[in-house]
């Protein structure tokens, strides 16, 4: 069993965005993000790892990967993450407020003098 290339294959999916793009491109970028200068990863070894990558993480609606319309094209999957999303907002908005709460609570401090003394 060769190498997996799971992060780099999330991390082009990423960059990729809601436009998509197609496993060729996919395989392309995967190969050229292994690459050293005294290593090279086997081509079909890159693409046979990419294209069973897809295959297993497509098909339900709740899939990490999901196909386009157009034909040969995927994408991550933003529907399935909505609800994180959510929440990653829900925690922010939360964290905003109680980082206001406390400058308002050390405004007093503000004006205590906290310079050295040099003499």
């Amino acid at each position: 069993m060769g190498k997996t290339y799971d992060k780099y294959i999330l991390s082009v999916l990423t960059k990729a965005g809601t436009a998509g793009i197609t496993i060729s491109n996919l395989v392309r970028h995967v190969y050229n993000m292994d690459r050293t200068l005294f290593t090279s990863p086997q081509l079909d070894e890159v693409d046979r790892s990419v294209r069973r990558f897809i295959r297993r993480n497509t098909g339900t609606p709740q899939s990490l990967v999901e196909r386009m319309e157009r034909r040969g094209f995927y994408r991550l999957n933003v529907s399935r993450q909505v609800s994180a999303s959510q929440l990653m907002l829900k925690f922010e908005a939360h964290t905003a407020n109680n980082t206001a709460d406390n400058e308002q609570t050390d405004e007093p401090s503000r004006h205590e003098d906290r310079s050295l003394n040099l003499f």
